[in-house]
């Protein structure tokens, strides 16, 4: 019914291409964001309804977009068992979604919906599972990452296609994952990586809140000397930044499994 009746209008500030139930979409989050800004906690709860519209309206997988934002919305007034339902209530969907995506190799939509449960893990603290694998936030936010690479790749070469501006949350978090499972260097490798990115795109504010998640994170463990000078390069670019003591590790000993020679 809705969805016939947001198709039916003008709509003079979308491309044709969007379809109704996207564009009704948009619309319930375009409202749920004007809300969530709103003062009193009566707009926190409408904004709330608001980011239920759009990710239930019309069709069999959840919104990602407006499912990160409430998620986050959770996070940000401290309601995890609400962040805990909103994952059991949607991950079926959001895994749908994102099958679908792949399906049709739309690296945008595989993006946001690894993005999303990678976020809602993390913050439920499901760093890294063996059953099943990918219900955790290695797993979700690796590929979302890879998934935004293949799309911008995509991008470059076209003129239709706008590329996805990574916020340092998602890098950030795959950093933090990788520290709680004690893959510590793995950690600083990633973080190292997409600052020296945000820096190269002229984006020094996202390279520092990238780094800066490792913070927390002050380990007796050593990493490889030319990861520590990289992080150290990046330190002397960001000023205000608290830099890490990071170690140098030994030199790696390299084995044979066969014929069984070091």
């Amino acid at each position: 019914k809705y969805d016939s009746w947001w198709w039916n209008q003008k709509r003079p500030f979308l491309p044709s291409s969007v379809s109704g139930r996207e564009a009704f979409r948009r619309l319930a989050n375009s409202h749920a964001k004007r809300w969530r800004t709103a003062p009193g906690q009566q707009s926190i709860k409408t904004a709330e309804r608001y980011y239920i519209i759009a990710i239930d309206f019309g069709s069999h997988d959840a919104d990602p977009e407006s499912f990160l934002e409430l998620a986050d919305l959770y996070v940000n007034t401290g309601r995890v068992e609400e962040l805990a339902e909103l994952s059991r209530r949607y991950e079926t969907s959001l895994y749908r979604g994102k099958s679908d995506g792949y399906q049709e190799k739309n690296w945008d939509n595989i993006y946001k919906f690894h993005s999303a449960l990678g976020f809602v893990y993390a913050h439920l603290g499901q760093w890294e599972n063996t059953d099943p694998y990918y219900a955790s936030a290695v797993f979700q936010l690796k590929h979302a990452l890879t998934a935004a690479q293949t799309h911008n790749h995509e991008a470059a070469s076209s003129s239709t296609k706008k590329t996805i501006d990574v916020p340092a949350q998602i890098p950030a978090l795959l950093s933090k994952a990788y520290f709680e499972t004690d893959h510590f260097e793995k950690g600083v490798s990633t973080a190292v990586k997409y600052a020296e990115n945000f820096m190269k795109k002229g984006q020094p504010d996202k390279a520092k809140e990238t780094l800066e998640y490792m913070k927390t994170y002050q380990a007796n463990v050593g990493v490889q000397k030319n990861l520590k000078n990289r992080y150290d390069n990046l330190v002397r670019q960001l000023p205000g930044i608290e830099p890490l003591t990071l170690k140098i590790a030994p030199p790696r000993t390299l084995m044979l499994k066969y014929p069984y020679q070091q």
